[in-house]
């Protein structure tokens, strides 16, 4: 999660551990926007843009003036200005000049970058469909002949344009589908994945009408949100241990981490300390090196700076651990990092349930606790698997589980 702040940005995991921040030279001045490598991009006062990619590394882009909006498409970044002027910037050559594009005819005031292409509101009414070289592959009127404030949904179905004044879709290709009028709207509506339009009134009721059949390609899993993007961390797992680490540096390095997480200074050492934390965790899959607190807080500290992309990783390193307090701790980090997109960590917990092959009641308090966690990450409706958990086991002697158990299902019921 990306936080702004006047002159700071923050980076939070999804449950709220701080991995950066990153003062700003001057205030925002708009943003930040998504970036399509998994980072964010936003525009300061003086003129200054920045590319802040998700380790926090910061790429400083000069502009003559403050934009009213910066997209990301392919590997370059397109800089919108209020008076309509475009220019195309590299940010692999952050110190080479912006490159002009053709102006707008009129100020945008809302855009989003799919793919290759850019599809923007402009202030004149229009709808256009910018390629990466800034020319607009073709433009349409909207609902209005004026918009004050504009927001554009752009996904498979097509590209919508919503205002104050009412709402207009078209196809990729630029042929209009439909329009509505608005009266008495209190703001900008929102149109949503199943083609249901949401508005609120100034007599403050909030309407709803349902102007499409078509919907979005869902994103929702069984188990929640599946996030914007990715950016790769899930996809490095440790190398094979070869080398020989000596016991005590392990701890020092360990304190050394432990102390860069309550700090919030992460950072670009993620990718780096992500892959040795595993290494230490894994490490009883080789005959022992490390001793079982060493692995058990390896894994505690993983769970305080991993996401949903470290859970295919850690599922599988609960299904196949044998350790009983190792087993627990990569219970607990499950439940520490809490979203599990692809459901593969509530599948193993599950299965540990139904199976009944554990009996160690240290892992299977750890199990309980985890799949509350996990429910509270993706609510109603979409925890059936981690409910499913909690009444198995509030019936599973010992009385410690049972107790366990029962605490996260009256947590749920709350």
């Amino acid at each position: 999660m990306f936080v702004p702040t006047a002159r700071k940005m923050f980076c939070y995991t999804a449950s709220g551990n701080l991995l950066w921040t990153r003062d700003l030279a001057n205030a925002v001045s708009a943003g930040p926007w998504l970036d399509q490598n998994g980072g964010v991009l936003l525009a300061l006062e003086k003129g200054d843009a920045l590319r802040i990619d998700p380790y926090g590394a910061v790429t400083v882009l000069k502009l003559p003036a403050g934009a009213r909006l910066l997209l990301s498409s392919g590997s370059s970044v397109m800089a919108m200005y209020p008076n309509g002027d475009v220019q195309l910037l590299d940010p692999s050559l952050p110190d080479a000049k912006p490159v002009n594009a053709p102006r707008l005819p009129s100020p945008p005031l809302a855009a989003v970058s799919r793919g290759n292409t850019i599809a923007a509101a402009l202030a004149n009414g229009q709808v256009m469909l910018i390629s990466p070289n800034g020319v607009a592959q073709w433009s349409a009127d909207t609902h209005a002949r004026q918009l004050n404030e504009a927001a554009v949904v752009y996904d498979e179905r097509g590209i919508y344009v919503l205002s104050a004044s009412g709402a207009s879709s078209f196809t990729v290709d630029g042929k209009r589908l439909w329009f509505t009028t608005l009266k008495n709207a209190s703001g900008v509506p929102a149109f949503d994945d199943n083609g249901v339009l949401y508005s609120g009134g100034t007599d403050w009721i909030l309407y709803t009408w349902k102007l499409e059949e078509r919907a979005a390609r869902q994103r929702l899993t069984l188990y929640g949100s599946a996030p914007p993007g990715v950016y790769g961390k899930g996809l490095y797992p440790p190398a094979a241990f070869t080398g020989y680490y000596d016991e005590a540096k392990v701890k020092e390095q360990l304190d050394a981490i432990h102390r860069g997480i309550q700090a919030g200074r992460i950072g670009e050492n993620e990718r780096e300390w992500l892959a040795y934390l595993m290494n230490i965790a894994q490490s009883g899959e080789r005959q022992g090196i490390f001793s079982i607190g060493l692995r058990v807080e390896a894994l505690r500290l993983l769970s305080l700076m991993g996401s949903g992309e470290t859970m295919t990783w850690l599922a599988r390193f609960f299904r196949t651990e044998q350790e009983p307090l190792v087993k627990a701790a990569a219970a607990r980090a499950i439940g520490g990092i809490g979203l599990d997109p692809n459901g593969r960590a509530i599948q193993e917990l599950l299965a540990v349930a139904i199976e009944g092959n554990v009996h160690d009641d240290r892992v299977l308090v750890a199990v309980a606790a985890a799949a509350g966690a996990l429910c509270r990450f993706s609510g109603p409706p979409l925890f059936d698997s981690g409910a499913r958990i909690l009444v198995l086991l509030s019936n599973n002697p010992p009385q410690s589980v049972q107790r366990q158990a029962r605490e996260e299902l009256d947590s749920l019921m709350q």
